[in-house]
């Protein structure tokens, strides 16, 4: 049986707020060694922060010489692709081959119901390879 994002999705998530302050969030990424996370706001996904759009941000401030980091929502992406917990291994696989992506975000509606990363695709080939 081909499992589907419910089956691999790993959902208990680190999300933050599009008011959190961006030093905080980057403490948070460090210290439970992550490299992005959802942005959720009343239990509805908004945008995905990462660590790259971190950088994208904090590398133009610097250039220009800009002391304010700010908060979340300066920061994250609101361009997302989102899954459905019913989708199969295959198609999910299919989404991160065409897209640069480390996660996506499963949906319930516009509710966040947990994340397939890269590496869930992986341990379930894995998985399926040995059974």
């Amino acid at each position: 049986m081909i499992p589907k994002a419910k089956d691999i999705m790993t959902t208990k998530l680190i999300t933050v707020s599009k008011n959190d302050d961006i030093n905080e969030v980057i403490e948070l990424f460090i210290s439970n060694q992550i490299s992005g996370a959802p942005v959720v706001e009343d239990g509805k996904l908004i945008g995905i922060i990462s660590e790259k759009d971190i950088m994208k941000v904090l590398t133009v401030e610097s250039y220009f010489n800009l002391p304010d980091r700010g908060r979340v929502e300066k920061f994250m992406s609101t361009a997302l692709i989102t899954i459905t917990s019913d989708m199969d291994l295959y198609s999910i696989a299919d989404v991160f081959l065409a897209n640069h992506y480390r996660r996506l975000p499963v949906v319930d509606g516009e509710k966040i119901v947990g994340l397939v990363s890269r590496r869930n695709i992986l341990s379930a080939i894995l998985e399926l390879s040995t059974v």
